[in-house]
C-alpha cells in the first residue's frame, strides 16, 4: 500500500523523523529500492526535464531582451477593388465579401486589360508593405490559376482603412471566362518582385525591423528549519538533515520548472514597495499555436497544428522535429488515436528509448516528427493532465542572474533554538522562435 506524504510548513523536530503515531511519517524505509522510492516518489523519473534541454545564458541584468525575425509574408490582404481614387462611384467597388456586376469588366468598365489603373484598397499596415516599381500578383485562394500580374505606380496611399495601392495591370483579366478582379475572387496582393528601367533611380527604401522581445528574472526561494534537536538526532536510517536538504531542492526545482510552463512574465510587479519580478513561462510566450479541443482529439486537430508549426519558421531557424511534453491523459489519448487508425492513415509511431530517464515514443507526421515525452508535473496537475507541449529546446533558454545556491545555517533573529536553510535563485526563460511551437489542451 502506497503512503501519500503532504508538503508541510513549519519547523521539522526529531519525532518527525520515525513516529508511527505522525500522520506525516507513518512508514520508513526497510530495502534499498524503498529509500530510492522516497527519493523519486511514485517512481517517477527527473521533474524538471524540461530545464535540463534548455540553454543557460549567464546574466548581467535581471531584465534581458532578444530580437527576433520572421519571413516578411510579402502580401496584402484587400478589401475592395476599385477604378477611381475616390472609392466611392456607385458599382466601381469590387469586393471579396459583397455582390459587384456581373458582367465582364472590359465590357462594363474597360478598366480589366493591359495598362489600366486599379485601386487596392486594404488596412493601412497591409499597404505600407509596398512601395513604388513592386511586381504584384492578385490573389485568389479559391483557385491559384486566378491571377493577373501589375506594378505598383506611385507610393501607396496610407489613410487608415481606407488605405490603397495604386497597380497598372501588365496583363489582361481573362482567365478562363471568370475574372479574377470579379466579386468574391479577388482576396490579395502579393508582391513578385520589381520593376526598373534602366539608368532609373533607386526604388523607394524598405525598411524591415526585428520584433523586440523582453524577459526578466525571477527570485525563487525555498527554505526549511531544523530545531537543534533534531539536527544531533541519530537515528539508524540515513542522515535525516541530508534527505530533507535534499527534499527541498527537489521541491525549489519542480516549482521553477512549472514556473517555465505557466509563468506570466512581469517586470514592473511590486511588494511592499520592492521590485519582484515575474518569469514568463511557455503558456505567457507561445501565443501563435494554442488549441483547446473542444471535442474528442481528431486526425485533422493534428494536422492543423502541424501545419501551423511547420509553416512559420524564423528567420535562420529550421528543423522538423519537435519534443512534446503531455500529461499522462494527453499521451494515452494520443497513442489510442494514432493506433486506432486504419493502415492508409496510421502514422508511424515507434520507440526511441529513454532520455534523461523518460520513455520517448517518436511519432512521424508526414510534416514534423514529434517525440512523445510524459512529464510527471503535468501529470501531477488535474487540470494538464490532457495537455501537450509541442516545442523546440534548442530554441528554449535560461538566463541566470543568480544561479542556485544554498544558504546553510541562516538563524533567526530572535534566539531560535535551531537553523533554518535555504536555496536561493534569480532565473527567467527566453522562448525563442514561438511560431515553431505549440500548446494543445484538453486532449480526450
Amino acid at each position: 500500500m502506497s503512503t501519500t506524504f503532504e508538503t508541510y510548513y513549519g519547523m521539522l523536530s526529531a519525532e518527525d523523523y520515525v513516529s508511527t503515531a505522525h500522520p506525516r511519517f507513518t512508514w520508513r524505509p526497510e530495502t534499498w529500492d524503498q529509500s530510492l522510492l522516497l527519493m523519486d516518489p511514485g517512481g517517477n523519473a527527473s521533474l524538471t526535464a524540461m530545464m535540463s534541454l534548455t540553454n543557460k545564458v549567464q546574466e548581467n541584468s535581471p531584465r534581458f531582451h532578444w530580437g527576433e525575425q520572421t519571413m516578411p509574408d510579402d502580401y496584402g490582404t484587400i478589401s475592395d477593388v476599385w477604378f477611381d481614387s475616390n472609392m466611392a462611384s456607385a458599382g466601381d467597388a469590387y469586393s471579396p465579401t459583397s455582390a459587384g456586376p456581373t458582367t465582364a469588366l472590359t465590357a462594363t468598365h474597360g478598366a480589366a486589360y493591359t495598362g489600366a489603373t486599379l485601386y487596392f484598397q486594404m488596412a493601412a499596415a497591409q499597404a505600407s508593405k509596398f512601395v513604388k516599381g513592386m511586381v504584384v500578383a492578385t490573389r485568389d485562394t479559391s483557385n491559384p490559376e486566378n491571377t493577373v500580374r501589375g506594378y505598383v505606380s506611385v507610393a501607396p496611399t496610407i489613410n487608415g482603412a481606407s488605405s490603397y495601392v495604386t497597380v497598372v495591370l501588365l496583363e489582361t483579366d481573362d482567365n478562363s471566362g471568370t475574372f479574377t478582379l470579379a466579386a468574391d475572387a479577388c482576396d490579395g496582393l502579393k508582391i513578385i518582385g520589381n520593376v526598373n528601367a534602366e539608368g532609373a533611380d533607386a526604388p523607394d527604401p524598405v525598411g524591415y525591423m526585428h520584433q523586440d522581445k523582453e524577459g526578466c528574472c525571477q527570485i525563487f526561494r525555498t527554505s526549511m528549519k531544523h530545531s537543534r534537536t533534531a539536527k544531533q538526532t541519530k537515528l539508524r536510517t540515513p542522515n535525516q538533515v541530508r534527505k530533507a536538504r535534499r527534499e527541498l531542492n527537489l521541491m525549489h526545482q519542480a516549482r521553477k520548472e512549472r514556473s517555465l510552463f505557466h509563468g506570466i512574465r512581469n517586470a514592473d510587479y511590486t511588494v511592499g514597495g520592492e521590485p519582484a519580478r515575474l518569469a514568463g513561462g511557455l503558456d505567457y510566450y507561445i501565443t501563435s499555436n494554442v488549441y483547446n479541443l473542444s471535442s474528442a482529439m481528431t486526425k485533422a486537430n493534428i494536422d492543423t497544428m502541424c501545419e501551423a508549426m511547420a509553416a512559420k519558421k524564423p528567420q535562420g531557424m529550421s528543423s522538423n522535429r519537435r519534443l512534446c511534453l503531455m500529461g499522462q491523459g494527453a499521451y494515452v489519448h494520443f497513442t489510442s488515436l494514432v493506433y486506432g487508425m486504419t493502415s492508409l492513415t496510421r502514422w508511424q509511431l515507434t520507440p526511441m528509448g529513454s532520455v534523461f530517464g523518460f520513455e520517448i515514443m517518436s511519432w512521424k507526421h508526414p510534416l514534423i516528427t514529434l517525440d512523445l515525452m510524459v512529464h510527471p508535473l503535468l501529470t501531477q496537475d488535474p487540470a494538464m493532465t490532457n495537455s501537450m507541449y509541442c516545442v523546440l529546446p534548442s530554441l528554449l533558454e535560461t538566463h541566470e542572474f543568480q544561479k542556485d545556491v544554498y544558504r546553510p545555517d541562516v538563524r533567526s533573529s530572535n534566539g531560535m533554538d535551531g537553523e533554518m536553510s535555504e536555496l536561493l535563485c534569480e532565473v527567467g526563460w527566453a522562448v525563442k522562435g514561438e511560431e515553431m511551437m505549440a500548446i494543445m489542451h484538453n486532449i480526450t
